[in-house]
């Protein structure tokens, strides 16, 4: 108990050093004496946005860079190394009528995921919101002294999120699904474990926004997964089929 405790002290040391970054940052954008150009329609002086449901204009990519963090569960790995880092690559791409593409990559070389998607974006005010689809694939393979492993999945998330703009930042939520389509696992060649058309989980995000640094806006969030398909414990070869929360930090910056 002593051991999980300073593991996620660690981590939640480092997720509020991210917090002070974004607001660090904030100061030094601090807007001009002279008036601001007007904002896009689709902005306020709070930055652009990524996750934040705001409709996009027709045609303009929006492009984020960064990472994230996922905390395993004693019960599946028990190292004291739990901390499983990703590199993440996330792109909305505007359509008409108030619909986005939408598209992710992440990878740490032993596991990798890439996810296209759709959704519907409307906004009222300084209320956002969004319903969306994506069908998601991952593969993951590791070699040991006389054998390799490998595993794959697709995966389908079906979501909705909300947000609402303040003066100096968006704040955003997110609520989706888990289905697991099919899920494989082998040994040298050699299947030994597979699963299709099952409901891998839930999983809540709560993220903010904001200006960072010249004409970039930076994410950080909180990412709570309540699953029994978390594609980035694969390794650990658990036999585990419960239910377990996953909690992942999320940072990153919008160029």
């Amino acid at each position: 108990m002593l051991l999980l405790w300073n593991t996620a002290g660690r981590t939640l040391k480092f997720f509020v050093c991210c917090l002070m970054l974004l607001l660090v940052g904030q100061r030094l954008t601090a807007q001009p004496d002279h008036p601001p150009a007007p904002p896009p329609p689709d902005s306020t002086d709070a930055g652009t946005t990524l996750l934040t449901p705001h409709p996009i204009p027709s045609g303009e990519l929006r492009t984020a860079v960064g990472g994230t963090i996922t905390i395993l569960p004693r019960i599946v790995v028990e190292e004291e190394l739990r901390q499983v880092p990703m590199l993440n690559l996330e792109l909305r791409y505007g359509l008409p009528l108030g619909f986005a593409g939408t598209g992710r990559f992440s990878s740490n070389v032993i596991t990798n995921l890439a996810s296209v998607g759709a959704e519907w974006r409307g906004r009222l005010g300084r209320f956002s919101a969004s319903a969306g689809y994506s069908v998601a694939y991952w593969y993951g393979f590791a070699a040991f002294e006389g054998f390799a492993v490998d595993a794959q999945s697709w995966l389908t998330f079906p979501a909705v999120s909300a947000g609402f703009d303040f003066d100096d930042f968006h704040l955003s939520g997110r609520a989706e699904l888990q289905f697991v389509t099919s899920r494989s696992s082998a040994t040298e060649g050699i299947e030994t474990g597979s699963d299709r058309n099952a409901l891998g989980g839930y999983a809540f995000t709560a993220a903010i926004e904001q200006p960072f640094w010249g004409a970039t806006s930076a994410i950080i969030g909180l990412k709570v997964y309540y699953s029994r398909s978390m594609y980035q414990s694969w390794l650990a070869f658990s036999t585990f089929n419960e239910f377990l929360f996953y909690p992942e930090f999320q940072f990153g910056v919008i160029l």
